[in-house]
């Protein structure tokens, strides 16, 4: 347990990095091994912006996000929807998807934790997932984490509070979403072809063009998007506000 006053330092942070390094003092002094904090600025914001800080696992952090698990992990779902904290029960993985999300999950060693869901006062939203250095939940796993819950919400608070000042500052070295996916007019409106199920023959006809010029745009939009697939793309392309359908 953490004596009161050790709270105080995510308080009196002036950067970033000390804001992290003191919100990984009080998750491990709590016997956390790992955290994820993620924070966006409104609900219908697109999960690609949220601000992520981590200290994952860099090779689970890497596949979480090129395979968009944040659209199959039900935390994430139950963190944008409830309020309420939520253990890493094996019964919450209820699909065929989240099943396999969560072998996976427990072979880089995130197994056992508790997700705290992030609602700021202007609308914030985000999820502060901890997790614990066990094999599988065990009695003495659920005991850590109900003795040590008080103290976690008030460390999710604390760190909300503390970072939305961060949050909220412009920063020119963050980029908009146009900048990092710098799509074409051309592709845009591929993509939303696409969206609504027609094939590159019929793509070509609409835009008066060929099928082999239409191939070419959704090639660059998948390099640019960073997907294998033109499924991919278009579901990308929707999640970040590119297009709409």
């Amino acid at each position: 347990m953490l004596a009161l006053e050790e709270f105080n330092g995510i308080l009196q942070t002036n950067s970033e990095k000390q804001w992290f390094e003191e919100l990984t003092h009080c998750t491990q002094r709590l016997g956390y091994t790992d955290f994820l904090f993620g924070l966006k600025k409104t609900a219908n914001a697109p999960l690609e912006s949220a601000i992520i800080y981590s200290n994952y696992d860099e090779t689970w952090r890497k596949k979480y996000d090129e395979s968009g698990y944040a659209f199959i992990d039900p935390v994430v779902e139950h963190s944008f929807t409830k309020v309420f904290p939520i253990v890493w029960r094996e019964d919450i993985y209820q699909t065929v998807q989240q099943k396999d999300f969560f072998e996976e999950a427990s072979a880089h060693g995130l197994r056992s934790g508790i997700t705290l869901p992030l609602h700021g006062p202007g609308g914030e939203i985000g999820t502060f997932s901890l997790s614990l250095d066990n094999i599988q939940s065990t009695p003495q796993t659920i005991r850590h984490i109900s003795d040590t819950l008080p103290q976690l919400m008030l460390i999710k608070e604390l760190a909300l509070g503390s970072y939305l000042p961060y949050l909220h500052t412009p920063n020119p070295l963050i980029k908009t979403t146009s900048e990092l996916y710098p799509l074409s007019k051309k592709a845009i409106e591929i993509l939303k072809w696409c969206a609504i199920g027609k094939t590159s023959w019929e793509i070509a006809r609409i835009c008066v063009c060929t099928e082999a010029n239409i191939n070419f745009h959704l090639n660059k939009a998948r390099h640019i998007l960073g997907v294998n697939s033109r499924k991919a793309a278009v579901v990308k392309a929707y999640s970040l506000g590119i297009i709409d359908i």
